[in-house]
């Protein structure tokens, strides 16, 4: 694989075997590994133990082809060696995703290989199509129908998230939280009522604190689309106020400029995203994966 030789995975392994790995590693065995797998896909990871760590993705798949090693050895003389591997990991899984890798990862990845194919199975790709033509639109038709079946058998803990929910804000609070969820959800989540559950959920976890030291944030309200935690609400415990953010696709930040975020509050605001007693505030922004932020 030529992308492997390019960034660094210099050792070969075919038909690895965690003693084969073990062997053309030697005594230092701290790294980033590259699974290759028969259909094409590939794997990214990091290990203090490569050969190690390869059993139990041994045992959880059985499509293993070959193995790529990139030895890290200054990572043991790093402070937290974790951390050193954890960096180069990700900056390696982006430029796969940039490079248009088909990558089985989870953590970093802007499409997670098997959740886009359930949701494939959940949402045909002609509903789809039809949803990004005109989302409000058909938003609208589904959110004027009923939850769907199974969702009731959640129901004594949604009961008990909503209880949790209006012990921590006051009724004040709980409409506002309530109608910018109402506001995220009919824009940007396929049909709400046909994929609860099943494509995303809505909690209050108020005991799951966010901030440093100086400010301090309680999380009342987290709407999550797969894995990733699309909308997040949280109230200072210092002066109760609101505030929140929200994973964005990054070409909606523009070019990248100082200026990026006014164009998007621009566009909200155009959108009918602005709530009563709301306001749009620059914050510096943090990557998540190559395409969210």
């Amino acid at each position: 694989m030529d992308w492997a030789a390019a960034n660094g995975f210099a050792i070969h392994v075919n038909c690895p075997t965690p003693r084969a790995i073990a062997a053309r590693l030697g005594a230092s065995r701290a790294g980033i590994y590259l699974i290759e797998f028969h259909d094409g896909s590939c794997y990214v990871g990091k290990a203090i133990d490569i050969a190690n760590r390869f059993r139990a993705h041994a045992k959880k798949y059985d499509d293993i082809s070959s193995i790529r090693l990139r030895p890290e050895p200054a990572a043991l003389a790093a402070p937290d060696p974790n951390r050193y591997l954890l960096c180069v990991e990700k900056t390696l899984i982006d430029q796969a995703q940039f490079d248009h890798l088909t990558a089985r990862n989870k953590d970093g990845m802007s499409v997670i290989l098997a959740t886009d194919q359930q949701f494939d199975k959940l949402m045909s790709i002609e509903d789809q199509e039809s949803w990004r033509a005109d989302r409000l639109a058909a938003n609208g038709v589904d959110l004027a129908g009923e939850r769907s079946a199974g969702v009731d058998t959640l129901s004594a803990g949604a009961a008990y998230n909503f209880g949790r929910f209006s012990s921590v804000l006051a009724d004040v609070d709980q409409r506002l939280v309530v109608d910018i969820v109402a506001a995220f959800l009919a824009r940007c989540v396929p049909l709400p009522l046909h994929t609860e559950v099943r494509h995303w959920t809505l909690s209050c976890m108020p005991s799951t604190v966010r901030g440093n030291t100086t400010q301090r944030s309680d999380t009342v309200a987290c709407l999550s689309v797969g894995s990733t935690e699309a909308l997040t609400i949280t109230r200072s415990k210092k002066s109760g106020h609101l505030s929140g953010f929200v994973h964005v696709y990054e070409p909606e930040l523009t070019d990248g400029s100082e200026y990026e975020y006014i164009a998007l509050a621009r566009r909200t605001k155009e959108r009918a995203w602005t709530m009563p007693g709301t306001r749009t505030l620059g914050r510096s922004r943090h990557s998540s994966t190559p395409t969210t932020s």
